[in-house]
């Protein structure tokens, strides 16, 4: 736009080109706006960086403008005016961050992307043309003029060049807007690879707490399963102990029977002698004592098996998903008798229950948390458990 522009440029002197200083001042435009697109695109359009981007645009054109004002050769001297030439750098300025406001992708949702695309361009290239025409009504030509007729830049090298640089301009803002479209849709496959790859993470953890559940399940059916093959065995043992210390009490109290019409008989020294070698050697009243602690704990133990068998059924309830009446209470007596073995060495245990009353809930899963609580005990040496 500069360089056509100046091609319109009537004055009473001839005019050339010195294409070092032309060629020269492409550069700070360009490399402005690089550093301002590069700030802003694809970044939240704060207002410091909005002003930034902004004044570096405008910066640029103008830095462009008085740069390719400075290529001009010819006799009068070049000089400007104070006011307009900052109103021209002020309005570049202004009208680059107003484009780019409008550009950015926070600032209307209701405008297609094309119309905004339009919008801010047309904004943009005000801003060009005011810098442009504002600091052409700065320029001062100071001296006497050659010929009274105004003419245009001499030859046809200007020309040439300015359409050049246009079609050079066309390329790279062209090489740059697909440069742009790249960095987008990398920008946009690399999101859809972290969506999915945090989706394949999701679900393998879903499918892990799949496999759990299942496991568990399969663990409850299997624990029923046992609780229940195991209830018989011990159903008839407890009631063969029992009948055996039924035996055994009799045995001994006829024993004990024994002992005393043993001493009303009247029996010789020698036959008693022998008898009270037999109990010595025997031992009879420590296989009397011992025996009945036998039984009383081989009762106790049984009894142990059992409630630890009932805590299994009822930990894997064959209701496990339903909801029902339950007591918690028993619930944590359940687990705690699963679980003692592996809390008995980090923790003493204290129950302190209040009352309360049944509870609506699915006793199963309340279960899996209380023993999820119970074994991951370890730093704490008492716990108590309350209401």
């Amino acid at each position: 736009m500069h360089f056509i522009g100046m091609l319109a440029l009537r004055i009473c002197a001839p005019v050339r080109y010195d294409m070092t200083i032309t060629l020269i001042s492409v550069i700070p435009s360009m490399l402005a706006s690089f550093l301002a697109f590069n700030l802003f695109v694809y970044k939240e359009a704060t207002l410091p960086r909005l002003i930034v981007s902004g004044a570096l645009v405008g910066a640029g054109i103008g830095v462009m403008h008085y740069t390719g004002m400075q290529a001009m050769v010819m006799a009068p001297y070049l000089r400007y005016q104070p006011f307009w030439f900052a109103l021209s750098v002020i309005v570049a300025v202004v009208l680059s961050i107003v484009s780019l406001k409008l550009a950015s992708t926070n600032f209307s949702t209701k405008i297609h992307a094309w119309q905004r695309i339009l919008i801010c361009g047309t904004v943009l290239g005000c801003a060009v043309c005011f810098m442009h025409y504002l600091g052409m009504k700065a320029a001062l030509f100071i001296g006497q003029p050659i010929t009274p007729i105004p003419v245009a830049p001499d030859g046809t090298g200007a020309m040439v060049m300015a359409i050049t640089l246009g079609m050079m301009f066309i390329c790279i803002n062209g090489v740059g807007l697909n440069l742009f479209k790249y960095r987008e849709m990398v920008s946009v496959v690399r999101k859809e690879n972290e969506a999915q790859q945090e989706l394949i993470k999701q679900l393998k953890e879903t499918q892990q707490q799949l496999l759990q559940s299942e496991k568990m399940a399969s663990v409850g059916q299997l624990a029923a399963g046992v609780a229940h093959e195991i209830n018989n065995p011990i159903g008839f043992v407890t009631s063969n102990v029992r009948s055996l210390q039924e035996y055994v009490d009799t045995v001994f109290e006829a024993i004990a029977q024994y002992r005393k019409l043993h001493a009303k008989l009247k029996l010789t020294d020698a036959e008693l002698n022998t008898m009270a070698e037999i109990e010595k050697n025997s031992d009879l009243d420590y296989i009397i004592e011992d025996t009945h602690n036998l039984l009383q704990e081989s009762l106790d133990g049984l009894q142990r098996v059992k409630e630890i068998v009932q805590s299994l059924k009822d930990f894997a309830h064959a209701g496990s998903d339903e909801w029902m009446e339950a007591d918690i209470h028993h619930g944590l007596d359940s687990t705690l008798n699963i679980v003692k073995n592996e809390i008995k060495y980090k923790a003493t245990i204290e129950k302190r229950y209040g009352t309360i009353p049944s509870v609506n809930c699915i006793i199963s899963q309340l279960n899996q948390v209380f023993m999820n609580l119970f074994i991951s005990i370890h730093l704490v040496k008492t716990t108590v458990f309350r209401r």
